[in-house]
């Protein structure tokens, strides 16, 4: 059960609230060079292959801005001000492994007891939630950013283990990139710097915003409460 169904108090998208910061580059992409030669069945000029790994980047940049998820397992930082959730989502897809959970004591890092919670299996993104009869710790700073929680999260270590249909989905991405380069138009409506992250799908093919809305992590999942 997710954190937005048990609140009745004003409530704010967690998505839109907390910033995931990568500790680690992307060791793979999700897709190959090769595959996508396959795929877009043009003789593609030697010079152009550096062009066609960029588009592939580029498309795994979209892919993941618009469904807040992360492919290639990477290591995220988040953090919070305090302990006032009882469950913290850990929002950047599916979830491998918690690293660290600590909270500032006078300036000092403090690992939280970790049988003070648990991480229940999912197949989306994760939450610690705050174990029936205990307590986070009260000694805790009140300043910004007091809980530092770092996670892994991804689909796989290699392509190999990316679902086929978002493979897919790539595929046809790097194609769209390819066959629409120099349009500035799609460029404009692809861009983040819009206030709906999903208003740039409007410009891309039905089988790729449909697949990428599959996996979309939607913004009214999660959050926290605003304390007056």
């Amino acid at each position: 059960m997710y954190l937005a169904s048990l609140i009745d108090n004003k409530y704010v998208a967690e998505a839109q609230s907390f910033q995931y910061t990568p500790g680690t580059a992307r060791t793979a992409l999700p897709i190959s060079l090769s595959e996508v030669l396959q795929h877009i069945r043009v003789d593609v000029p030697l010079e152009q292959t550096d062009y066609l790994n960029t588009l592939i980047k580029s498309a795994v940049d979209q892919f993941e801005y618009y469904t807040n998820i992360c492919l290639i397992q990477q290591s995220w930082t988040t953090y919070r001000d305090d302990f006032y959730m009882p469950a913290i989502e850990l929002r950047k897809g599916l979830f491998q492994s918690l690293t660290s959970f600590q909270y500032l004591v006078n300036g000092v890092l403090t690992t939280v007891d970790p049988t003070l919670y648990y991480i229940p299996p999912t197949n989306e993104y994760a939450q610690i939630i705050l174990k029936p009869t205990k307590q986070y710790p009260t000694d805790i700073d009140y300043l910004q950013a007091a809980v530092k929680i770092v996670f892994v999260s991804g689909f796989a270590t290699s392509d190999a283990g990316i679902p086929s249909d978002i493979k897919t989905c790539l595929y046809n991405l790097v194609a769209f990139l390819y066959d629409n380069r120099g349009n500035n138009d799609v460029a404009a409506m692809s861009s983040k710097g819009v206030s709906d992250p999903t208003a740039g799908l409007n410009s891309l093919p039905n089988h790729v915003s449909d697949i990428i809305m599959k996996y979309r992590i939607q913004d009214i999942f999660g959050g926290f409460f605003i304390r007056y």
